[in-house]
């Protein structure tokens, strides 16, 4: 029987025979000789990359030589796939590029049977439109951007409109029968990104009970004020008082003003004339009275902002000439608390007869 000896051929990296042999070369590059038992080399060493050798003699009729070849490879930041095999020291042939493989790319040179393996993970900052800010879209690297079209609104106040709210930056239709545990929470998922303030900052209580307390009593045009400084309002730098009645009477509202004097014992029997100045300088004068026991009250209306606290200016004619003297009258100021009746605003406070004028005052009138 006649024996042909095959030269060997050094692999690709990776790849596996599936078939065949390959016979080991002398230092001097001729072909090795191998016993046909399998008993081993010519040179009677070990091959060059220092594993035994292998019987190399084949029939000269036996099939080629063939590598397996990965099926994914990550060439470029991109997938490709490749044929199953190859002849033996050929490279893997890797053309076919799959698409959408890796939303964020591969790693380069990684290669393997299943392409989740070869994929880069990354955090993304958003997924959806709703995981952004009003006016911000996500963008094709999962990161928030600036949105090209136009926001319609960023808060509900930017709606003009009671009966809406704003929701991915559209103004929609409010929600019917809101509570305040759903506007509690629309609160607490904004907190962060709207830099709201928590309730405590101002009211020593968490949402819900500081809603509640409004919400037990409110008329429907304060539920929905209420509701709307509960979702929007920072509630950093004034109270959800101050908010509800801003909401209410955005153009200001008229409202019931009492004041009442003590202390005046001194005076019996001299007017007194007192006025809440309003916004540009405006005065609401209140009715003139006579002080009776050393004490006085006066009631009138005075269309103003519902601010949380107003002042009265007020004035004992002592001499009795119809104005302000800072030299001779008694000039001096009232605190007014608000109350916080929310369908009729007022305010009311008490003076006492202080000993000393201020004569500042009298340029009020």
């Amino acid at each position: 029987m006649r024996w042909v000896l095959v030269p060997s051929v050094l692999l690709p990296w990776g790849c596996i025979p599936s078939g065949g042999g390959n016979v080991d070369d002398d230092e001097d590059g001729a072909p090795g000789m191998g016993s046909s038992d399998g008993g081993g080399t010519s040179d009677g060493g070990e091959d060059r990359d220092g594993g035994e050798a292998r019987d190399a003699t084949v029939g000269v009729d036996a099939a080629p030589c063939r590598d397996t070849c990965d099926r994914f490879t990550c060439v470029g930041d991109e997938v490709f796939e490749c044929a199953p095999d190859t002849v033996c020291g050929e490279p893997c042939s890797c053309d076919v590029a799959v698409a959408d493989a890796c939303p964020d790319g591969c790693e380069e040179g990684e290669s393997g049977d299943i392409v989740q393996p070869l994929c880069i993970e990354r955090s993304c900052g958003c997924t959806f439109d709703d995981d952004c800010l009003p006016g911000w879209v996500c963008g094709e690297d999962c990161e928030c951007v600036e949105s090209d079209v136009p926001c319609a609104c960023q808060t509900d106040e930017d709606c003009g409109d009671a009966a809406q709210v704003c929701q991915a930056c559209e103004c929609v239709p409010r929600p019917a029968g809101e509570s305040c545990a759903e506007a509690c929470e629309a609160r607490a998922a904004a907190m962060d990104e709207q830099g709201h303030c928590e309730t405590e900052h101002r009211h020593g209580a968490p949402c819900l009970p500081v809603c509640q307390e409004v919400e037990e009593a409110a008329s429907p045009a304060t539920l929905e004020a209420l509701h709307q400084c509960i979702r929007n309002d920072p509630l950093c730098f004034q109270d959800l008082s101050d908010c509800i009645f801003a909401g209410l009477y955005p153009e200001g509202t008229e409202v019931a003003v009492h004041l009442e004097g003590v202390g005046f014992d001194r005076f019996d029997g001299r007017t007194v004339r007192s006025i809440v100045v309003l916004e540009q300088g405006a005065v609401a004068a209140a009715p003139d009275v006579v002080v009776q026991g050393g004490a006085f009250v006066q009631d009138w209306v005075a269309r103003t902002f519902v601010q949380s606290m107003q002042f009265a200016h007020l004035y004992v004619d002592v001499d009795g000439d119809g104005r302000c003297s800072a030299e001779v009258d008694f000039a001096l100021l009232g605190e007014l608390t608000r109350v916080n009746d929310y369908d009729a605003p007022a305010y009311t406070g008490v003076v006492q007869g202080a000993a000393v004028s201020n004569g500042q005052l009298c340029d009020r009138f």
